[in-house]
């Protein structure tokens, strides 16, 4: 899946990368059948506090924190690369707007085909006005010879469509913070997802 090759990207041991992938998994699906290496309610009942799983998709990525496998290094590791979006379908990923630092996103959408050097080398020679389709995206030479599997072609996107942004207000000593997300639709129109106040995580 996508997820493991991300966490691969990331560095994750195979062992780690598939507890985390497994227990995400149990934490959003309805059921109380433990994936083999995930987690449900029963793990989280005997914690103090105690707690269940969400049986939906995640609000914030910070609820990963929640989560079995997910210690502070690894969800740390993990945070800049990932976000929550209320769709249950492979997110669009707008190669157009990759910096090199966000190589492991490539790598993760060719499923491992290309490693994260190879992917920051493609970004960085990326044309100055952005590749003009997904045609010219996947002619890349380096794309081309690695054959990333078919099904992830039509996941390339040349603009935005979800967008996050932070706001913050700083009066003496006071501070505000402000985090929302909001969606373009097909038709333009910018519709706001959710809202939060406080820090990011």
């Amino acid at each position: 899946s996508q997820y493991l090759a991300l966490l691969a990207a990331l560095g994750f041991p195979t062992d780690a990368a598939e507890t985390m992938a497994d227990a995400l998994v149990d934490w959003i699906d309805a059921d109380q059948v433990r994936s083999p290496r995930g987690a449900e309610d029963a793990a989280y009942l005997g914690l103090r506090p105690a707690y269940r799983t969400s049986a939906t998709l995640l609000a914030d990525a910070s609820e990963l924190r929640a989560i079995h496998g997910y210690p502070a290094a690894a969800y740390a590791r993990l945070r800049p690369y990932v976000c929550a979006l209320p769709v249950a379908t492979p997110s669009p990923l707008n190669v157009n707007a990759l910096t090199p630092e966000d190589a492991p996103l490539l790598a993760m959408l060719t499923l491992g085909a290309i490693d994260t050097a190879a992917a920051a080398r493609i970004i960085a020679a990326r044309p100055a006005s952005g590749w003009r389709d997904a045609v010219a995206f996947w002619s890349t030479p380096a794309l081309a010879a690695a054959g990333a599997p078919s099904a992830v072609y039509e996941q390339v996107a040349l603009r935005g469509s979800w967008f996050r942004v932070a706001a913050g207000v700083t009066h003496m000593d006071a501070q505000l913070e402000m985090g929302t997300l909001l969606h373009r639709r097909p038709d333009g129109r910018v519709a706001l997802v959710s809202r939060r106040w406080g820090t990011e995580d």
